[in-house]
């Protein structure tokens, strides 16, 4: 099953950074950019209470307010303002404790001892405790509940598949123990090191039991107002399509000891503007933050304005199937990786992206600044005299004569205004430098091509090469390499490993580093093993990156105390250092 939140090849830049993020949107990029940039202004007043409201905006609209089922960005912009989990992601991208104050894994790594903090409630008061936390992961992954999304992340819990499949009616006392009201033991399937990540994800957050029998296992999140979350907000106003309010609640600050300053916090939603559209709105006071357009930078840049740029962990990349012809070659896939100037890409798109070779993106742990392109080419612009030779080298192991033996070649990728600009670049590159036509493929909408990747598993009759992106689900270097190219892997549509060419023994064998590196304890032997895995990856074009999103944002002086990372998370408890100045 395709994990739904991050993979999103409808809107691929803008409408990505509009979405991904409460903070974080926008496009633009820099060089020499660190994991997280706190602001903070000394010497001006904190403002009045009553002015103690921040403002900002979402993307689209919110499809669900139920962490178990939410499958897009901003749903769980929302839904991370409302609900909590075990644990959380902080402010460098590491996991942090939340409703866990501390965790033990067993020597085996197959159980992992969760101690609570005490006194813990949800936001109406009501005692939470361990038969919470079970309660919740349980209904996630129940049948009835209906989520597209649990077992991609609660999946490594065993017998978790058995429930979803509606095999068993529970895994609570099997794999989900609570010996005391402040203790969870989850049993995996196998040991990985990045299992911590994975209940970063919403669907592992506490849901108040009450209020789902009360209200019912569809409707309680229309009664939210009243409770339901653990996490630092209550929803006090909601309108579809329009706006969300929320208030801070007071028993999650308790538990903190911290007194938050904002009073509220505001989220409008901006589905149909464009960029230029969210600008104005920020200059005309109506919200305190925006993505700033390529044409405005200069005057973004301007005081009073804090303006930032910041890579986003989300690569747009082209895919290829390793069990049709020509992609069984290797030989053809690096003349074909090698071919593209990746900078021609980027001044296309008004030089506000970073062009890259790399799987794993810069600005979390595993970037690896020293991997190189296939064929240990480092240029970005690629290398069109060894493009030829290497698919000359191609012909000559297909036994074929010239280029004009080479099956035909399409391209599929998700119609959009800036797809459709940047496809003909890529053809004429490749008819340039190889000869090769190639023709495109459009498709109307993402779930045309997500149903046509997932039919090109195991089919060398499926896709031949496509457009596609990858966003982080959470910062850890598994989700950028096992689970993209594995065996079964989810994201491995490309058949990496599983095929019949010559190279499937090697590729192999990267799959099993990956699987070592997943369960390895120590971390920087961890990061390595994956590094090492990644280049070979690059070597054997398992993907062709072709560039790094990123944001371009400015942000009203008056708020304080906000900091910002590549994957958008401001951590629950961050809330309490975030307030606004007189103004």
């Amino acid at each position: 099953m395709m994990r739904l939140t991050r993979k999103d090849t409808t809107k691929p830049l803008l409408t990505f950074v509009c979405l991904v993020t409460l903070l974080l949107t926008g496009c633009g990029g820099s060089p020499g950019i660190s994991k997280s940039a706190t602001i903070f202004i000394t010497g001006t007043p904190k403002a009045l209470p009553e002015q103690q409201v921040y403002r900002s905006f979402i993307g689209a609209n919110i499809t669900t307010l139920d962490p178990a089922r939410v499958g897009d960005p901003t749903s769980i912009q929302a839904i991370d303002m409302i609900f909590t989990g075990l644990v959380q992601i902080d402010d460098n991208l590491h996991v942090a404790s939340e409703l866990a104050k501390s965790w033990d894994m067993s020597s085996d790594g197959l159980q992992w001892t969760f101690h609570l903090h005490p006194h813990l409630t949800f936001s109406d008061g009501t005692p939470l405790t361990s038969k919470d936390v079970a309660n919740s992961i349980d209904r996630a992954l129940q049948p009835a509940t209906n989520s597209n999304v649990s077992l991609s992340y609660l999946g490594l819990i065993r017998d978790a598949d058995k429930l979803h499949n509606n095999q068993i009616t529970t895994i609570i006392g099997d794999s989900i123990l609570t010996p005391d009201a402040d203790t969870v033991i989850l049993k995996l399937v196998k040991k990985v090191a990045y299992f911590l990540y994975t209940l970063t994800y919403p669907c592992s957050y506490v849901i108040e039991q009450s209020m789902i029998d009360k209200y019912g296992n569809e409707k309680f999140t229309e009664h939210l107002p009243e409770g339901g979350g653990a996490g630092p907000f209550i929803v006090s106003y909601y309108s579809y399509k329009q706006e969300i309010d929320f208030t801070p609640n007071l028993h999650y600050y308790d538990y903190y000891a911290k007194t938050p300053l904002l009073k509220k916090v505001v989220f409008l939603n901006f589905t149909l503007k464009s960029s230029t559209d969210i600008y104005q709105a920020y200059q005309n006071g109506e919200i305190d933050m925006s993505s700033v357009p390529p044409d405005k930078v200069q005057e973004a840049r301007q005081r009073p304005n804090k303006y930032y740029r910041f890579p986003n962990l989300f690569i747009v990349y082209l895919a290829m199937n390793f069990m049709a012809k020509p992609f069984d070659n290797l030989h053809i896939r690096q003349a074909f990786a090698l071919s593209l100037d990746r900078d021609k890409f980027n001044q296309a798109l008004g030089n506000t992206q970073y062009p890259t070779y790399h799987i794993i993106p810069k600005g979390m742990d595993g970037y690896n600044s020293n991997l190189v392109g296939p064929a240990k080419v480092q240029d970005l612009n690629g290398d069109s005299t060894l493009a030829g030779q290497l698919l000359q080298m191609g012909l000559q192991d297909e036994g074929w004569s010239d280029v004009s033996q080479i099956p035909r070649i399409t391209i599929t990728y998700k119609r959009s205004a800036k797809y459709d600009m940047l496809m003909p670049l890529a053809i004429k590159m490749w008819q340039s430098v190889l000869g090769v036509s190639v023709i495109p493929v459009p498709v109307a909408d993402t779930v045309t091509l997500q149903n046509e990747e997932n039919a090109t598993k195991g089919n060398s009759q499926g896709l031949q090469m496509w457009l596609d992106n990858w966003s982080a689900d959470y910062p850890d270097p598994e989700n950028w390499t096992t689970l993209q190219f594995d065996n079964n892997a989810v994201g491995n549509y490309m058949n990496y490993g599983q095929n019949d060419s010559t190279d499937a023994p090697a590729e192999q064998m990267v799959q099993q580093q990956l699987e070592q590196a997943d369960a390895e304890a120590n971390s920087a032997v961890r990061l390595h093993l994956y590094q090492m895995a990644e280049q070979q990856l690059v070597d054997q074009v398992a993907w062709i990156p072709l560039w790094q999103a990123s944001s371009r944002i400015v942000q009203k002086p008056y708020v304080q105390g906000i900091v910002y990372n590549p994957i958008g998370i401001i951590p629950p408890s961050d809330w309490a250092n975030i307030y606004i100045t007189e103004h």
